[in-house]
């Protein structure tokens, strides 16, 4: 995958991120998607826009859809196949031919690259454009997700232009969240209380000595 031109930026001032040249499902012309730690926005240039919250997305699918649904594609085969087999008359024939043949190439040539969002509100929106950006955007969302943040979540998307397998498991892995362990430490006062405890449960007993009562000589006695 290569980019053609520079579509991911970001803004030190407003600290977000910005994705140009993608298209929205229902709005005209191009969008620009605007992305921070809690909100993707998508607005148009007349104003108009879409406003996500990042834990409100349940599902991101980046895949590839077509203009021209799969049944147009078989009309066309079987015009196709009508023209050589059926059709005797040459200009029918020729006709038909044309005909099945711009069904086929219309199914073919109308794959474009698509990024669904789905929310928890069960809205479904649909987001064309480079398959670049939307890669991008998808893997920002991703690893926003994840409980990464801003700034990590859009380093190291240069690896999405390369040729390299799995390039967002690749991004994951070398932006590891780091997860500190919690030490926990015994109050003193408990420690003090159970060491003089301990030390009096080991302490040996004093020993108990006779002692002869002198009394009964004096009794005794003249």
């Amino acid at each position: 995958m290569h980019s053609t031109s520079r579509v991911a930026y970001s803004s030190a001032e407003s600290n977000d991120v910005k994705i140009d040249s993608l298209y929205l499902d229902g709005a005209s012309g191009k969008v620009v998607a605007n992305i921070d730690e809690r909100m993707l926005s998508l607005e148009a240039k007349s104003g108009h826009g879409l406003d996500i919250k990042i834990h409100s997305i349940n599902r991101v699918q980046h895949h590839h859809t077509r203009l021209v649904p799969g049944y147009i594609a078989i009309i066309g085969l079987a015009l196709v196949w009508s023209s050589v087999r059926i059709f005797a008359t040459s200009s029918l024939q020729i006709f038909t031919l044309l005909g099945g043949l711009s069904l086929i190439i219309g199914w073919a040539v109308t794959r474009k690259p698509t990024l669904t969002i789905d929310t928890d509100a069960g809205d479904c929106h649909v987001i064309t454009g480079n398959d670049f950006s939307l890669l991008k955007l998808n893997t920002i969302l991703l690893k926003l997700q994840k409980g990464f943040s801003l700034e990590e979540a859009a380093d190291g998307l240069e690896i999405l232009e390369s040729d390299a397998q799995y390039p967002r498991n690749s991004i994951l892995e070398n932006n590891e969240v780091p997860v500190e362990i919690a030490v926990v430490t015994r109050p003193e006062s408990i420690a003090t209380f159970l060491s003089s405890d301990i030390a009096e449960s080991v302490a040996p007993e004093p020993e108990s000595i006779p002692v002869m009562d002198m009394s009964i000589f004096d009794s005794q006695m003249p």
